[in-house]
C-alpha cells in the first residue's frame, strides 16, 4: 500500500511540474483558444448549430496559424465572396460547395483561400462564393447553403468531395428534402470554447470547458481521442479486408445510386437556377494516388469532374500543410488553378 501511495505521489508531482513548465512557456488562454474567436456558431433547433451571420473574428491554431487570421462571414453566415480585379456584371459566378474545413480553407485569409486564388489566377473575370462550412457534411451543407446559393445565382457550382461516404445519402433518397437530425444536443455542442465539441472523447464531453483548464488534463483527453481514432481505423481496415472480393449487394448498389442521385438533385434543383455542376475530388494527405478509384464510377457520367488528388499525389507532401492537415497557401494555390479551369470549361459547355 505504501508503495502505491509513493507511486501516486510521484506521478502527481511530475504532472504538477509539467503543468507549471508548460504554463510558463505558453499561457493557456493563448494555446487553448484556438480555431475561432468565440461567437462563430449559434444554436439552431433544426441543424443543431449555424454559423453566425456577420461574424467578424479570427482563426488561429498552434500548427502554422499562430498569428490570428481575420475571418468575416456575410449576411448568410458564409465566407465573403472574392472577385477578380476586373470583375464586372458579366463575370462568371462560381459557387463552391462541400469539402468541410478543407474547402472552407481554415487558417487562410480570403485572398489566400482556394476561392481567393481562383479569382486571382483566372484568365477571365470571375466571382467566387464559398458556401462550404467547416465541420458540416455535404448533405447538411447543401441545405444550409440553399438560401445563399439562390441569392448568389451562380453560373457554375463545384461540389467538392472529401472523405464522403456514399451511404450518407441513402437514408434521404430519393427526394433529398428531409432534413438530417442535429449532430448533437445543445449541451454537447455549446459547452466548449468555439461553440462545438472538439472531439468524440467521452472525457471531453463529460468535462466540457474544464477539459482545457489544465495542460495535463487536455493531454489525457487527447490521448483518449487518439485511441478512439486508432480503434476506428482498425475497424475500418478489418471491414475493408472483409469486403475484398465480395459481390456487391443490392444495398451497396442502392448506396452508390444514392450519391449520383443526390448530385443530380443539386443540378436540377430550382435553387441552383440551371447552373452547370461539376465534382471536385480534393487532395488528402498521405493517401495513394488512386484514393478515389472506387468512388469515381459512382458519379453521374454527364457531370464534369476533376480528381485533383490523383493529379497532385506525388507532390502533396512538399507543398505545406497547416492546422492539423489543412491546406497551406501554396497547396491552396495549386488546387485553385484546375478548379477555375474546370469552372470556366463548364460555363462554356453550358452555353449560359
Amino acid at each position: 500500500m505504501r508503495r502505491i501511495l509513493v507511486i501516486l505521489a510521484c506521478a502527481f508531482a511530475v504532472a504538477a511540474a509539467v503543468e507549471v513548465l508548460l504554463r510558463c512557456a505558453e499561457p493557456p488562454e493563448i494555446y487553448f483558444r484556438t480555431w475561432y474567436r468565440n461567437g462563430i456558431h449559434r444554436p439552431d433547433p433544426v441543424y443543431g448549430f449555424r454559423w453566425t451571420p456577420g461574424y467578424d473574428g479570427h482563426m488561429r491554431h498552434p500548427d502554422g496559424v499562430y498569428a490570428p487570421v481575420p475571418l468575416r462571414l456575410n449576411e448568410y453566415g458564409f465566407r465573403m465572396p472574392v472577385a477578380s480585379t476586373n470583375a464586372g456584371p458579366d463575370a462568371v459566378r462560381v459557387a463552391v460547395l462541400g469539402g468541410r474545413s478543407m474547402m472552407f480553407c481554415f487558417g487562410l485569409s480570403d485572398a489566400d483561400s482556394i476561392p481567393g486564388r481562383m479569382a486571382a489566377v483566372s484568365p477571365r473575370p470571375v466571382v467566387v462564393q464559398n458556401v462550404t462550412l467547416a465541420g458540416v457534411d455535404l448533405y447538411r451543407n447543401w441545405h444550409l447553403a440553399r438560401e445563399q446559393i439562390g441569392a448568389f445565382r451562380p453560373d457554375v457550382i463545384l461540389v467538392c468531395m472529401y472523405k464522403q461516404d456514399p451511404a450518407a445519402f441513402l437514408e434521404f433518397a430519393p427526394e433529398f428534402t428531409r432534413l438530417p437530425p442535429p449532430p448533437a444536443t445543445e449541451e454537447e455542442l455549446f459547452v466548449l470554447w468555439d461553440g462545438i465539441a472538439g472531439g468524440r472523447s467521452p472525457m471531453i464531453n463529460r468535462l466540457g470547458r474544464r477539459h482545457d483548464a489544465s495542460y495535463v488534463v487536455y493531454g489525457l483527453c487527447n490521448i483518449e481521442d487518439r485511441l478512439l481514432d486508432s480503434f476506428d481505423r482498425l475497424q475500418g481496415w478489418v471491414h475493408r479486408r472483409q469486403q475484398e472480393g465480395k459481390t456487391p449487394t443490392p444495398q451497396d448498389e442502392a448506396r452508390s445510386r444514392s450519391l449520383a442521385a443526390f448530385l443530380r438533385h443539386i443540378a436540377t434543383s430550382p435553387v441552383s437556377g440551371g447552373a452547370a455542376v461539376g465534382v471536385v475530388l480534393l487532395p488528402q494527405r498521405n493517401k495513394p494516388a488512386g484514393l478515389y478509384s472506387d468512388f469515381v464510377h459512382l458519379l453521374p457520367r454527364e457531370m464534369g469532374r476533376i480528381d485533383i488528388h490523383a493529379q497532385m499525389a506525388g507532390e502533396l507532401g512538399r507543398l505545406g500543410w497547416i492546422a492539423e492537415n489543412h491546406y497551406g497557401r501554396k497547396l491552396a494555390d495549386r488546387i485553385a488553378r484546375p478548379m477555375v479551369e474546370e469552372a470556366l470549361r463548364l460555363r462554356d459547355a453550358s452555353g449560359r
